[in-house]
């Protein structure tokens, strides 16, 4: 008993084998915890680097594509890059003829000229401008013309009309009809037509380009150098839409006859349709040409057939911006005038009265870094 209690417990061989293997298990798992920490910082130091390259690549094959798809010439803007906003109308109070659509408008002076298909009548305000409170009514009696007039326009004094019959000068033909102020002659109805003594059988005064001929002409506009008048004839050029959605911009012949004393055709200048089959209108249904005042350059604005209106650069053919409109009760966008603050547009729709709207000119983005609007 007494030698037991001097030797100590005894321990045995398994006991000593165990406490060995869980002290080498221990340092085992310390070595493992700072490999493991190296291991996980490479990882993260990889997927990183990879990450930074694809930032590069990404912004390499951006550049690339921005590039090649940049329409008309020069340093364009993308299709792509030129993204729709809404414009906000104002709309003018007008008592329209309750059977008029109009297929053109021109503002000069206050007043307003408007045409449907042949029919063309004169609107004037009770105020000055049509934007204050005055009403727009009919003022003086209807006239009209060969065919269906697309576009109207004042060159100087003298309001010119285009329809799918060629030019004609309305302010030479009948200068009565543009002085005329009173109201109790104006187009009362459907059967006042009747009884109207304008004649149609009007000659124009130069026919439009072949491609044009026929029911072909969708819209048109009129582009005058300033204080141009018709008695200079080089100062006129047009912008002719067909219905095949070119954009062409013509000018007045040198020659006012044609070999056998019929009217000459206008002579085509430029194309300005752009390039881009996918981002440019389809189908013109009117056009205004702002020459100062609404960007730092000329600017064709077109509306299509869904009511989108463009912004087209005159001088590169480039879209410059597109703009979505909500007309009320299902009207579209038949025609567009403007002045030097606010672009114009007359809306129609079957069997309700037409609308005429304003908004301000928005902003445009520059072609040299486009803007998303």
């Amino acid at each position: 008993m007494s030698d037991e209690l001097s030797q100590g417990p005894k321990r045995s061989p398994a006991g000593w084998k165990e406490q060995l293997r869980d002290t080498l298990v221990d340092l085992h798992h310390g070595l493992d915890r700072e490999k493991t920490l190296k291991l996980w910082t490479g990882l993260l130091h990889f997927v990183f680097s990879i990450s930074l390259l694809s930032v590069v690549a990404v912004r390499i094959l951006l550049a690339t594509e921005s590039g090649s798809s940049s329409t008309g010439y020069g340093t364009g803007v993308s299709s792509d890059a030129v993204e729709a906003a809404d414009l906000r109308w104002t709309t003018w109070d007008t008592e329209w003829p309750p059977f008029f659509q109009p297929t053109a408008v021109a503002l000069h002076g206050g007043q307003l000229f408007a045409a449907s298909g042949s029919l063309l009548q004169k609107f004037a305000p009770g105020s000055p401008s049509p934007a204050a409170s005055g009403t727009l009514r009919a003022v003086g009696p209807p006239t009209f013309l060969p065919g269906s007039v697309r576009g109207l326009g004042m060159v100087g004094e003298h309001l010119v009309a285009l329809s799918d019959k060629g030019v004609f000068d309305l302010s030479a033909m009948d200068p009565s009809w543009t002085a005329a102020t009173s109201t109790t002659s104006a187009l009362a109805g459907p059967l006042s037509i009747l009884s109207s003594q304008a004649a149609l059988d009007r000659e124009a005064l130069f026919q439009l380009p072949s491609q044009f001929a026929g029911n072909r002409l969708s819209a048109a506009t009129v582009v005058v150098a300033s204080n141009g008048s018709m008695a200079r004839l080089s100062s006129t050029a047009f912008v002719l839409a067909g219905s095949d959605a070119e954009l062409q911009l013509c000018r007045i012949p040198a020659q006012a006859k044609a070999s056998r004393g019929a009217a000459a055709s206008l002579d085509i200048l430029a194309k300005l349709t752009p390039e881009d089959k996918e981002g440019r209108p389809q189908k013109v249904r009117g056009m205004y040409l702002c020459q100062t005042g609404c960007a730092s350059e000329a600017v064709l604005w077109a509306a299509d057939d869904d009511s989108t209106v463009w912004a087209i650069s005159v001088e590169s053919s480039q879209v410059r911006a597109r703009f979505r409109t909500k007309p009320e009760q299902g009207r579209s966008i038949v025609a567009l005038t403007g002045n030097s603050t606010h672009l114009v547009a007359a809306l129609a729709a079957s069997g309700q009265p037409a609308a005429f709207v304003a908004t301000p000119y928005p902003e445009l983005p520059n072609l040299a870094s486009p803007l998303e609007l």
